[in-house]
């Protein structure tokens, strides 16, 4: 190991591995996130992610159910 890094970082790079230190000082939001979003902490979801994309996969991610979507609840009846 080298006592300085070897790699550029950026002002604006971001690492996974700080999120909990930097996002998470609070222990309440701590534990609501992990309790629903831990998976976005985890390298190996991310690596997957990236695999599929560059295999030509996308997947659509929605904030709410289906139902709750303005594209259905702003729908026109005919």
């Amino acid at each position: 190991m080298a006592s300085e890094p070897w790699y550029y970082v950026g002002p604006n790079d971001v690492f996974l591995e700080e999120f909990k230190i930097f996002m998470f000082s609070n222990h309440k939001n701590r534990q609501i996130f992990n309790q629903h979003y831990k998976k976005l902490l985890d390298v190996n979801y991310w690596q997957t992610i990236q695999n599929s994309l560059r295999q030509g996969n996308t997947k659509g991610y929605y904030p709410c159910k289906p139902e709750d979507r303005m594209s259905e609840i702003y729908t026109i009846k005919q």
